[in-house]
């Protein structure tokens, strides 16, 4: 992003989804995405759940529980 002369960056107002907003593809499914994740980290920080206790009611192997790891 570069910087107008007066060095005040423009906003723009924002539709409500940032993916769209980005111009990503499928932004409604991401942004379900994100959300669903969001409950999820919610309920494991909240009941203090190891990555052993959420990877097994979900048949999910632990490694792939690891933020970097959650890609389509």
């Amino acid at each position: 992003m570069t910087m107008p002369a007066n060095g005040k960056a423009k906003a723009k107002k924002s539709s409500g989804n940032v993916f769209a907003d980005l111009g990503l593809p499928n932004p409604e499914q991401q942004l379900m995405k994100a959300r669903l994740m969001l409950q999820i980290y919610r309920i494991v920080k909240a009941r203090e759940l190891t990555q052993m206790e959420i990877s097994e009611p979900i048949a999910i192997p632990r490694h792939r529980l690891e933020p970097s790891k959650w890609t389509d």
